[in-house]
């Protein structure tokens, strides 16, 4: 017997609410988010934890001594960017959660039933030598997600 790890289901009132709240994220936060293509996100220099203390030493920094500041640099525009960072960690890091285990979650579920569709595969490829009822129709139907293509042989 097949080891069940995850059962998920949702009623309709459930899904409702996470449609509706999803829509909500979305009506928010996309407007205000940018997307990056591959390529900058390769290119653009990245804060992590490390850096983050840095970038509010930094700012600290610069905005204890505006003399050093030099004239390219809005320090007002750090500031807005520091916040922003601030705000959309608090935002990202649930969802982050959120997300992996959705992710988790599908895979396991996809896992099982792929488990579960093998096993009845491999009993009906058993029926269908047995020439058991509709069992070879089946048989057919499903090893078609197994077929290989053909090779043309070399006449040499």
């Amino acid at each position: 017997m097949q080891d069940n790890q995850i059962s998920v289901n949702f009623s309709k009132e459930e899904l409702n609410k996470i449609n509706e709240a999803t829509k909500i994220l979305q009506e928010i936060l996309l407007p205000k988010l940018v997307k990056l293509n591959n390529e900058q996100r390769q290119e653009i220099v990245k804060m992590g934890d490390k850096t983050l203390a840095f970038v509010t030493k930094s700012y600290e920094h610069a905005k204890q001594n505006p003399t050093l500041v030099p004239a390219y640099l809005d320090i007002n525009e750090m500031k807005i960017d520091l916040d922003a960072v601030e705000t959309l960690r608090q935002i990202f890091n649930p969802l982050q959660e959120i997300t992996q285990d959705l992710e988790d979650s599908m895979t396991l579920s996809g896992s099982e039933a792929f488990i579960a569709s093998l096993a009845f595969y491999n009993a009906i490829k058993g029926a269908s030598k047995s020439k058991i009822g509709a069992s070879e129709q089946i048989y057919n139907d499903l090893s078609q997600r197994f077929a290989r293509p053909s090779r043309k042989k070399d006449n040499k």
